[in-house]
């Protein structure tokens, strides 16, 4: 394993260590939450672009050209299995851990709901893309080991995501929703390599949390 990989490896473990920590033991609303994760990985990213020489676009792989039609349809795509895996589980949900989390934990009102869920369409789905799929999946792409990108990056994101989502299901879907985080990353993987563009998986990851957010909206307003 180069130095590269392992800086890359050290640097996601960290940034998932003090997520988890601030997730489960500060008691802040999201935007505080939302600052320390911007700062965590935007910094870990700009500190991996000096070691290794390369600008922060190339870093993360960004490129400034769409992607094509084909991957509109994957987005649809997306949005509409998002939407059916809340029907299909949704008397598997606790949905009152969920608006609990919603409202006490991360101290969402009716009044400000709109702007958290515009954030998260489109700063966090890049934020998260930038980090995982395009500093952390890359650094092993960029040396020859993808096979071993595609699951370590697949699992930081699925393990980044178990202090958010833990208290909403019972342990059964709990499993399920993990696998299904797994498949994700590996998916939205899959198309920042086919497109070699972070653009591609960003918009595919802001309509899943399209639905997502349609999901809850419907939740807050009940």
């Amino acid at each position: 394993m180069s130095k590269h990989v392992k800086i890359a490896v050290f640097f996601a473990v960290l940034a998932i260590v003090i997520m988890s920590f601030t997730e489960r033991y500060l008691t802040l609303g999201y935007w505080f939450k939302s600052l320390i994760k911007l700062v965590v990985f935007g910094s870990l990213i700009v500190l991996y672009s000096r070691y290794t020489h390369r600008s922060i676009k190339d870093t993360i792989n960004l490129k400034f050209r769409l992607p094509g039609k084909k991957l509109f349809i994957v987005m649809i795509l997306v949005y509409l299995i998002v939407i059916a895996a809340y029907f299909i589980f949704k008397d598997q949900l606790n949905l009152e851990a969920l608006k609990n989390s919603l409202f006490s934990k991360e101290q969402l009102t009716r009044d400000n709901f709109y702007w958290v869920f515009i954030y998260i369409i489109v700063i966090n789905s890049f934020l998260e893309e930038s980090f995982f799929r395009g500093f952390l999946f890359n650094s092993f792409k960029k040396n020859s080991m993808l096979l071993t990108g595609y699951l370590f990056a697949s699992l930081m994101f699925a393990i980044y995501h178990i202090g958010i989502i833990s208290s909403w299901f019972n342990p059964l879907v709990f499993v399920t929703a993990m696998i299904g985080l797994l498949g994700a990353g590996i998916m939205l993987q899959y198309i920042e390599e086919r497109y070699d563009n972070l653009l591609a998986s960003y918009l595919v990851h802001s309509f899943a949390n399209i639905a997502i957010n349609t999901i809850g909206t419907f939740m807050i307003l009940a």
